[in-house]
């Protein structure tokens, strides 16, 4: 990352998003500590010789983690809020048109490997067999995320998380319009707004 795109992501998210400098770690500081982990999967011991810091690393991943994710929330969202026009992938292709007129986009999970204490590790082992977050995801036609919510045991299903996300208006899903709809699989429950592929 270039250094004055890591200054500007460190200023929107001390201006927008409430991240701020602690007694012995700087905004500057934790959002490192943070790329570090994320970027080079640092275990905390290593990140803690790194920035010779002791049990705060995990708690200043996860600060930054929950601004992160509050900043995702009022960026990752459609181009067009109201899904009025078609987008030109499915109108210029004789495949998808007329047959995909009304969808929007498709939803998906995806598992992302962790590293995590033995102790804490069942409820993240799935059917992936290692220790797992289950993101879910949507997805416009243009490949522009729409929605990503991240976080989620391994072990939980993919109903159970688009359900939530339906449910909680603070993450803003996207909701479809009537007569529009999201692609997802086998994986998610039939219902208002989605069709299976």
């Amino acid at each position: 990352m270039e250094k004055l795109v890591f200054i500007r992501l460190c200023d929107i998210l001390h201006q927008s998003y409430d991240l701020e400098n602690g007694k012995d770690v700087s905004i500057f500081e934790s959002m490192a500590i943070f790329l570090l982990i994320l970027g080079h999967a640092y275990e905390n011991k290593m990140a803690q010789e790194r920035f010779q810091l002791g049990e705060t690393i995990a708690r200043w991943y996860g600060i930054v983690s929950d601004a992160i994710c509050c900043m995702a929330i009022d960026y990752l969202k459609p181009f067009d809020p109201y899904f009025k026009g078609i987008p030109r992938k499915i109108k210029d292709d004789n495949r998808y048109w007329p047959y995909f007129k009304d969808c929007i986009g498709a939803i998906d999970g995806t598992h992302v490997a962790i590293v995590i204490p033995a102790l804490k590790q069942i409820p993240y082992i799935g059917r992936k067999r290692s220790p797992t977050q289950n993101i879910m995801a949507a997805c416009d036609f243009n490949m522009w995320f729409t929605f990503a919510w991240a976080g989620w045991e391994g072990a939980t299903y993919d109903a159970r998380i688009f359900l939530e996300a339906v449910r909680r208006e603070n993450l803003n899903f996207p909701h479809p319009p009537r007569g529009k709809y999201y692609l997802v699989d086998a994986g998610y429950s039939h219902m208002k707004g989605t069709i299976q592929r």
